[in-house]
């Protein structure tokens, strides 16, 4: 299989590391992503791309998958705060859980 299939789902902060370096659209594009798709799929994918004024379906396909329409990025670097507020407040969580258990007594300083 392509690269694109090795290693499975890219994070949140590996999807903002590339958007960036999408920025430059005139770098020379030398790599294929290959994927499959129904004839159903591939008339939406037209039909999306139409609509959204992309140059081609290449183009559409790389601006969706790399993130780089306008908000995504800002999107991206605002879940990825907030994920980790929620593994903070869940370490704290489960810290507290596992000293409740054991009859940990918090001081207060």
């Amino acid at each position: 299989m392509g690269e694109a299939c090795q290693g499975g789902l890219l994070s949140l902060r590996e999807l903002s590391r590339y958007s960036k370096t999408v920025q430059t659209l005139h770098k020379l594009k030398n790599r294929s992503i290959i994927f499959r798709v129904t004839d159903e799929d591939f008339v939406r994918l037209k039909t999306a791309s139409n609509l959204r004024g992309a140059r081609c379906l290449s183009d559409f396909a790389r601006t969706v998958m790399l993130g780089t329409e306008s908000g995504v990025e800002e999107k991206i670097q605002s879940l990825d705060g907030r994920l980790a507020a929620v593994e903070g407040g869940l370490s704290r969580v489960i810290a507290m859980l596992s000293c409740a258990g054991e009859g940990c007594s918090k001081t207060e300083d």
